[in-house]
């Protein structure tokens, strides 16, 4: 009955992210109502199911987990709740339990916001900037220099949340027909192209009165040879999504910073793309840089703001404040 009553959550968190807090805590539920044989056979719970909290359990499936590695003869059992739990359990919830880990080893998972598209003051800038006012985030705002105005650099004067980085020049697709968007090479002249990206950095620096250190290629796409140009230009990091490649590729000098979540569903009418969707590969990353990589990686949200629905703003606003509130996260900045 559980299990069905957290299968209804689900089809409930698909159509409303305001379910999600209650699919999150029915896996809690159903997983404490069931700890007793799991975690502890020869101990019956006293604790009522409805009175666990979420981490509560989260921890309780992490120990789950390590009892199945190191005693599998026995704890079959557990595995199976553990997969089950797994299965219900909400990707923010998941995030949580991940962000409890980065915890208990003492340790706060470096997480950083970057917003694209900015070229002017708008509604939903203004909406973006009272975000990370409320939970003290700083963001990178990648801004398109050619169409840059003035009302940008006014609404983002003194404000030491918001760091600038170049979004390309134009955003411009100078790919092939058949190719993939892309700005920062395809059919592009190479001698053009470096004089529009030095001109573009130029404009920001005097408009936004702050160093530009940072390119964001447009639709996350940049040629090598383009690549090699961005050191000569000024620009000591480029930051596209997903896993950064191995640092032995890049041009001496430039760092790389990439985003792993995007909550956009671009391919289907740009409405949020769904919790699972978003958050599954930033959780990943996390558990990937806390368990293997070196220690300079860092995991990002990637925005913006320019096409979010209401859908997409609550859960910027939900992933914002657990973020904020979690002992195993702090907020980083994307341009060191």
């Amino acid at each position: 009955a559980a299990a069905a009553a957290v299968g209804g959550g689900d089809a409930a968190a698909t159509a409303s992210i305001s379910f999600l807090s209650f699919r999150a805590a029915a896996a809690a539920r159903f997983f404490s109502a069931t700890r007793a044989t799991a975690c502890a056979p020869n101990r019956a719970s006293t604790t009522p199911a409805f009175l666990v909290p979420r981490a509560a359990a989260t921890r309780c499936l992490h120990r789950c987990a390590r009892r199945c590695a190191s005693n599998s003869s026995s704890a079959a059992q557990s595995c199976d709740l553990t997969s089950t739990v797994l299965s219900v359990a909400s990707p923010s919830m998941l995030l949580h339990a991940e962000l409890d880990q980065w915890a208990a080893e003492d340790k706060a998972a470096p997480i950083w916001w970057r917003d694209d598209d900015a070229v002017a003051d708008t509604p939903q800038l203004q909406q973006l900037l009272a975000l990370a006012e409320r939970y003290a985030i700083p963001m990178t705002l990648a801004v398109i220099p050619e169409p840059v105005e003035q009302s940008l650099a006014d609404r983002l004067a003194d404000n030491p949340l918001m760091t600038v980085a170049q979004h390309g020049w134009s955003h411009h697709n100078n790919g092939a027909p058949d190719a993939k968007t892309i700005e920062l090479g395809g059919l592009v002249d190479r001698q053009a192209l470096r004089r529009d990206l030095a001109t573009g950095r130029e404009r920001l620096q005097y408009l936004f009165d702050q160093p530009v250190a940072m390119m964001v290629p447009p639709w996350n796409r940049i040629e090598r040879d383009v690549l090699a140009m961005l050191p000569e230009l000024g620009f000591s990091v480029v930051s596209s999504c997903n896993r950064r490649p191995a640092m032995s590729l890049f041009p001496t000098g430039l760092a790389r910073c990439n985003t792993h979540a995007d909550p956009i569903a671009w391919r289907d009418g740009r409405d949020f793309a769904g919790e699972e969707a978003t958050l599954e590969p930033l959780v990943s990353h996390l558990r990937w840089l806390r368990t293997e990589a070196d220690s300079d990686e860092r995991a990002g949200m990637m925005t913006h703001h320019l096409v979010h629905t209401d859908r997409v703003w609550q859960f910027t606003e939900k992933f914002a404040g657990l973020v904020s509130s979690h002992p195993g996260a702090r907020w980083v900045t994307g341009d060191t």
